[in-house]
């Protein structure tokens, strides 16, 4: 994650299209100071049962601000 911006931003991270008990977030919010970056970490259960999983991982920060990431999981 990265906040490009001259002034401090606080986001919120949201996972959607897996079980909460099928990963694991490293963490649900973040506070990144101005012009800074920080990894996020999404780990996705080994036990999913065999399939296609259309995941959506959502961001919004305190001022409004939204960003999306989609991506299909293959648990075989």
């Amino acid at each position: 994650m990265a906040n490009k911006q001259y002034r401090d931003a606080r986001l919120q991270v949201r996972v959607s299209g897996l079980e909460p008990a099928d990963y694991h977030l490293s963490t649900p919010t973040l506070s990144l100071g101005k012009v800074q970056r920080q990894s996020l970490v999404l780990s996705i259960s080994p036990h999913l049962p065999h399939g296609l999983y259309a995941v959506r991982v959502e961001v919004e920060s305190a001022d409004g601000w939204t960003g999306r990431f989609a991506f299909q999981h293959f648990a075989g």
